[in-house]
């Protein structure tokens, strides 16, 4: 997928000047293919957000949680035969670690033609790594506390400012939770960095949410209520349906079971509190004009309470009233949704939604192990338009599957999805900003759009909306 994306070969790049910065569940920083030639590392920073401080260790300056660990420090301990010492980091999940080979992997090992094997995009781009772990995590990729994202991007920004260089952040991480249109504060500070200077981007994974069920949306009307079926899987200690909604809608929920247990309904700006009789609680938080988005929040929290677990089966949001909405299901319930309202629309996770962020979809370069056909859009790859109508993903690149660095015996390994396909493009980014540094990511944008293939597959006109502006062409990107 990389020679189709027509990346120079690694004997004849020089020295890159952009950062790549990854945030995700850490790296294996003693893996070979993110070391120089000379053995020491290309890591500049790493920040372990879960770490508490023992000894000397410290989190970074300015900051009061996790431990930053120097390249002076991950170089002495790649000098070490001690297994943690003095750089106690690991990449437990696997997650960042590929992430990071397919961003700047310098590859490993060289193969009958001479050439390396599984190196990454930007292969001697220097790295920061921040561990977003401090949250544990079921199913896919979660944003961790948001403010420990908020600082994770701070802090690798702060690091490229001091040196000068132009940066490219890989979030290969997502949230379902959200308004989805860009209005979060979370997105609107994305915004503000990605345009206070140039040589600053963010790219996002679009996230694998196409056919997770985990999106609803309708249309209620005066005359007839919609009830909306959830499928509550087995051993969920908590079900977060958040719904954002234009009109005066009121929402109620009803559990498995016999019929009159129902919470009362509930209208912005109201918030009710109930007991149901399976031993659950159920809290439904109405909100008018939520983080002044001109969009009203209902937000729907079911607890185990006494229970030992949420009650699997068919629960029922009752909405009623006038307006549309749009209802998602937080990533780690065990949650999906009925038809006819289930949909695969506007499933792309936050914070890709906002307005400078370059959000990637996934299609098919290897489907080995998926089943999938080369070239085709992956199934789980999310859809867009947002909730205010702007399409995305920005574009798609090789996702399903690529072969890239992990920890353990086996040093490459097999990996799929959105989080795989994002830094193919943060590598390509870094070589843009090679280029020219003083790109915005507003021109970066521009730029990996205008030089997008399309095929046979994509069609002359791509669905904006699942492929983005076509697919990654590093070739015509760098021309």
């Amino acid at each position: 997928a990389l020679a189709e994306a027509a990346f120079p070969t690694h004997q004849t790049r020089a020295l890159s000047r952009a950062i790549v910065g990854v945030i995700d569940s850490g790296i294996d920083f003693r893996h070979a293919t993110f070391r120089q030639p000379d053995g020491r590392t290309r890591l500049l920073a790493i920040w372990d957000q879960a770490l508490e401080p023992v000894g000397a260790e410290a989190p970074p300056a300015g900051f009061d949680y996790g431990v930053e660990y120097t390249r002076a420090q991950i170089d002495a301990a790649l000098a070490s035969d001690a297994p943690g010492a003095p750089v106690r980091h690991v990449d437990r999940e696997c997650h960042g670690t590929h992430v990071a080979g397919i961003a700047v992997g310098g590859g490993h090992p060289i193969d009958a033609t001479g050439a390396l094997r599984y190196q990454g995009a930007a292969p001697q781009a220097d790295l920061i790594v921040v561990a977003n772990t401090r949250v544990d995590h079921h199913g896919e990729r979660s944003l961790g506390d948001c403010t420990d994202l908020f600082e994770a991007i701070a802090y690798i920004l702060r690091t490229a400012d001091a040196l000068g260089r132009p940066v490219v952040i890989n979030c290969s991480q997502g949230a379902t939770i959200g308004a989805h249109d860009g209005s979060s504060l979370m997105e609107r500070a994305i915004d503000y960095w990605s345009r206070e200077a140039p040589g600053r981007v963010l790219v996002k994974s679009a996230g694998n949410e196409a056919e997770g069920k985990r999106h609803a949306e309708g249309i209620v009307t005066a005359d007839r209520a919609q009830a909306v079926g959830m499928d509550v899987g087995r051993g969920t200690a908590a079900v977060v349906i958040d719904i954002w909604h234009d009109g005066d809608l009121g929402v109620a929920v009803m559990p498995p079971g016999p019929a009159g247990d129902t919470t009362p309904h509930v209208r912005p700006p109201l918030t009710a509190t109930t007991p149901l009789g399976n031993g659950t609680i159920v809290t439904v938080d109405a909100m008018l004009d939520e983080s002044g988005s001109g969009r009203h929040r209902t937000y729907v929290h079911i607890g185990q309470g006494t229970a030992d677990a949420v009650p699997s089966g068919l629960w029922t949001l009752h909405i009623e009233g006038t307006g549309t909405w749009d209802a998602w299901v937080h990533e780690q319930a065990v949650t999906t949704f009925r038809r006819p309202f289930v949909s695969a629309r506007r499933t792309v996770t936050l914070p890709g939604t906002a307005t400078s962020v370059i959000t990637v979809g996934a299609y098919v370069s290897n489907g080995r192990f998926t089943g999938g056909e080369r070239g085709r859009l992956s199934r789980v790859s999310s859809h867009g338009p947002t909730r205010d109508g702007r399409p995305v993903p920005t574009l798609c690149a090789p996702g399903e599957e690529l072969t890239a660095a992990q920890p353990g015996r086996t040093p490459h390994g097999p990996q799929s999805g959105t989080s795989m396909a994002a830094p193919v493009v943060a590598g390509a980014v870094a070589r843009l900003l090679d280029l020219n540094p003083w790109m915005t990511a507003d021109d970066v944008k521009r730029a990996l759009q205008a030089s997008a293939r399309r095929d046979d597959i994509t069609g002359p006109s791509p669905d904006p909306n699942r492929w983005g502006a076509g697919k990654l062409d590093v070739s015509r990107l760098v021309r």
